[in-house]
This record gives C-alpha cells, sequence and structure tokens, in this order.
C-alpha cells in the first residue's frame, strides 16, 4: 500500500498566514496515510478545509505547543485523535463542519479495511 504525508488543514495557498499557516504546518497536523484510497477519497470529497477565525487558531496552535511542551501531545496519534481534537477545540463553524466530514470519511474507510 503506498502513503503519502498529509496536512490536516488544507489547501496551502489559503493556510497561508499568521497563526492560520503556524498550525497547518505544524507537525502533528500532518500523518501519513493510505494515498491512492483514503488520501483520493477525502479530495474527492472535500475541496478545503475553511479557515478558522484568527484568534481560533491562535488558541488551537498555542495549546498544541503547550501540550508538547509538556510531553502530553502525541506524535503517534491516528488521524481520528488529531481531527477529533480539532474538532473539540475549535470553535469556527465552518472549519469545524467540514473537520467533521474528513473525520467521517476516515472513520468509513477504516471500517471498511
Amino acid at each position: 500500500m503506498r502513503t503519502t504525508t498529509i496536512h490536516l488543514l488544507w489547501i496551502k495557498s489559503k493556510w497561508s498566514r499568521g497563526y492560520i499557516k503556524a498550525l497547518r504546518n505544524h507537525a502533528w497536523m500532518k500523518v501519513l496515510i493510505p494515498r491512492d484510497t483514503l488520501h483520493k477519497e477525502i479530495h474527492h470529497q472535500i475541496r478545503s478545509v475553511p479557515l478558522p477565525e484568527k484568534e481560533d487558531a491562535r488558541r488551537v496552535f498555542e495549546l498544541l505547543v503547550k501540550l508538547e511542551a509538556s510531553g502530553e501531545l502525541d506524535m503517534n496519534a491516528s488521524i481520528q485523535e488529531r481531527l477529533s481534537f480539532l474538532i473539540a477545540n475549535m470553535t469556527t463553524p465552518d472549519t469545524v463542519e467540514v473537520l467533521k466530514k474528513q473525520l467521517e470519511i476516515v472513520r468509513q474507510f477504516y471500517e471498511r479495511v
């Protein structure tokens, strides 16, 4: 099975400034997934993840940094755990809705495998 490392938050050209960019580029926001199946399915169903409010991005980014510094951030967390974290900690409705859709696609994929 061929895999690829993806950003959970995309597209790069939109997620390109300040804390929004910092959140997207945080190492924990990148995960290895099957390329020819799950990756294709996510992009087939979702065009991009809407940008959160700047304050929302700052707060979630700072939380990730704090958890990482304290050793509480599991760098081996599954894509489901990472998406669930974002959903639980973000407050921008459009962003949260698309993250929920992405999580559902991922869950359905892993139920089939």
